[in-house]
């Protein structure tokens, strides 16, 4: 009966967690909307593209249960999107952005694919936890200087945190791989930090001016 129970909360947190795969979707249509990308940080999501790339060529490699990671090549696929409105809506050259995703395009092809050792894969994302600081510490940083979250979406936050939170809990029944699951506990701590900037630094609410 446990097991039963168990299997069904594994299930609706494995499609909770797949939700996760339009948050940056959401992001790019906040930026196309406002014609800008302030407070957003390029550098973070080119770096937490190359994470994802590893991290999906890594599961390949380490034929973990899809139910783990289905969301990664869509959040890879939409974090090269996002690089590219980023770049256009920011001084940043297009050229050299439509250069980078095909770079990192093929990198994760050839880590799934063995072309590249799969020694050199499982090393590479041995370091992911540098990448994942990489691509979190920018935009927390720009966020506190700033003492603004600027055109980065709540929404977006939220589900960011939901979805880490669910694959924190289907990778820690599924997967027997310690450093699948360090990883997975960093990506929530940083989501965890990037969504309490919303509350530390949310805007003063409007008071009413009174009529003399």
């Amino acid at each position: 009966c446990w097991k039963d129970a168990s299997g069904v909360v594994l299930s609706i947190a494995s499609q909770i967690g797949m939700s996760q795969a339009i948050v940056d979707l959401v992001q790019v249509l906040r930026i196309q909307s406002a014609k800008s990308s302030e407070g957003v940080s390029l550098a973070s999501v080119c770096m937490e593209a190359l994470m994802l790339g590893i991290m999906f060529a890594y599961n390949i490699i380490a034929r973990a249960p899809l139910s783990t990671f289905g969301e990664v090549p869509i959040l890879f696929c939409q974090n090269l999107l996002l690089m590219y409105v980023i770049s256009a809506y920011s001084e940043s050259s297009i050229l050299q952005c439509v250069g980078g995703c095909i770079a990192l395009v093929g990198l994760a092809i050839a880590m799934s694919f063995e072309v590249i050792p799969a020694v050199v894969t499982s090393a590479l994302f041995g370091v992911c936890s540098v990448l994942a600081l990489g691509a979190a510490l920018p935009q927390l940083v720009q966020n506190f200087r700033a003492k603004s979250t600027g055109e980065l979406s709540i929404t977006v936050a939220a589900m960011g945190f939901s979805g880490n939170s669910t694959r924190l809990y289907t990778s820690w029944l599924e997967v027997d791989d310690l450093a699948i699951r360090l990883m997975i506990l960093l990506n929530w701590f940083l989501a965890v930090s990037l969504l309490s900037q919303f509350a530390i630094y949310r805007a003063p609410a409007k008071t009413k001016e009174k009529d003399p």
